[in-house]
């Protein structure tokens, strides 16, 4: 029997939370650091805290690159070296929430992985918190087995 889309999609809403990158690099005194960039650590660990308690997924994505990429300056690309693996720069923000039900993209051995995000008008700019190169909620209808 074939699969209809209608089986395929859940008729709950889903939510997750995905954390994009709040690494030291990436903040004040990081190597590609974007200006007050520590300041969404704090209404970031608040959001973490209540899909936690609700039992909603948490994702935290970062930037980790080898020390040698095509991405660097030095080796032809655009970019300063930032979020070397392994490296203090490559480290979350160390006060960012850390919990162990938080599920962690990219590591060793990885590659870079793209995320598509297709948001209803007006959604970023309904935004509570100026958040949005560091956080994205993510509201969908979750597949099914």
């Amino acid at each position: 029997m074939a699969a209809n889309a209608e089986n395929l999609v859940s008729p709950v809403p889903k939510r997750a939370l995905l954390v994009v990158d709040v690494q030291n690099d990436f903040c004040p005194g990081g190597a590609l650091a974007v200006p007050r960039g520590d300041e969404v650590v704090e209404p970031l660990n608040k959001l973490i805290d209540k899909f936690l308690e609700r039992g909603e997924p948490v994702y935290k994505t970062r930037d980790w690159h080898p020390p040698e990429t095509k991405h660097f300056v030095a080796y032809g690309g655009t970019w300063p070296v930032h979020c070397v693996q392994n490296t203090e720069g490559a480290e979350f923000h160390p006060a960012l929430r850390d919990d162990p039900r938080i599920i962690v993209g990219l590591g060793p051995g990885t590659g870079p992985v793209k995320v598509r995000v297709t948001w209803p008008a007006g959604r970023i700019e309904e935004s509570p918190i100026e958040i949005d190169r560091y956080t994205t909620l993510v509201e969908g209808r979750g597949r099914t087995p």
